[in-house]
């Protein structure tokens, strides 16, 4: 079995369901203990090929490369003797940038003011919307994710059209869309210290003992299906190559 992590982090909203609480991952490792048996990733070949294989085999993961995965998530794993693989977006090792994704919630789903009107032209399609009275902020809907079928205000159903428009969209794109957004909601592009990447020198604190290992999880972060193969391989490479110098 291979868990798929993002954060281990409490926050005022998840919209995108990335995070798990430290109380909630203390439990899931708990669990995990008296289920199975855990190995990193990059140790699975070898396991398969082993005598005991009675045991059920489980696999931590997390995806992206979060600050809290240091902070946050080591420490519990630390605790309970569990692997775990973490793969890195490495583009964002360097960046003051927020994922695309954690951006967009801090333009739309702030309690906030924002401008009446939204003009977007991606594509050489135009999107236009107009935020009424939910331009004037307010509640901030904290429990509200994208699994739910309900936009409870235009701020949300403007959130999730435009994340599904840039999901697919290369990195290039996303930042200059990104980047209209933001001056048109009135805020900066720093990243917020709860949203935070990992630093470099807090890539080799995580991977420091042996406990976590690293992996490629691209460059920019893109829908690798949505490239021509030329720039999926090139995000692969290097991304692998950074973590190679870098460990």
């Amino acid at each position: 079995m291979i868990l798929l992590y993002h954060r281990v982090a409490e926050l005022p909203q998840d919209p995108q369901l990335l995070c798990v609480s430290p109380s909630h991952f203390i439990e899931h490792l708990q669990v995990i203990r008296r289920w199975g048996r855990t190995i990193q990733l990059g140790k699975l070949d070898q396991a398969l090929q082993g005598v005991d294989r009675r045991r059920h085999m489980i696999i931590v993961t997390f995806d992206d490369g979060y600050a809290d995965n240091l902070y946050n998530a080591k420490p519990l794993l630390e605790r309970y003797d569990v692997p775990a693989t973490v793969f890195v977006a490495t583009g964002y090792l360097r960046s003051k940038r927020e994922f695309w994704y954690d951006e967009l919630e801090k333009i739309f789903l702030h309690t906030g003011p924002l401008p009446d009107t939204l003009r977007l032209k991606i594509n050489e399609r135009y999107y236009e919307w107009e935020l009424g009275s939910d331009a004037n902020g307010g509640e901030s809907f904290s429990d509200w994710n994208v699994s739910r079928k309900d936009d409870p205000t235009v701020r949300h159903c403007i959130y999730r059209t435009v994340f599904q428009i840039l999901h697919p969209l290369p990195d290039t794109e996303r930042q200059k869309i990104l980047e209209y957004l933001a001056a048109w909601a009135g805020m900066d592009t720093a990243s917020r210290a709860t949203h935070r990447t990992l630093l470099p020198q807090e890539l080799i604190r995580l991977a420091d003992g042996g406990l976590v290992e690293i992996g490629s999880h691209t460059v920019s972060h893109p829908v690798l299906s949505a490239l021509p193969v030329a720039q999926q391989v090139d995000e692969i490479a290097r991304s692998k190559a950074c973590l190679e110098e870098m460990l």
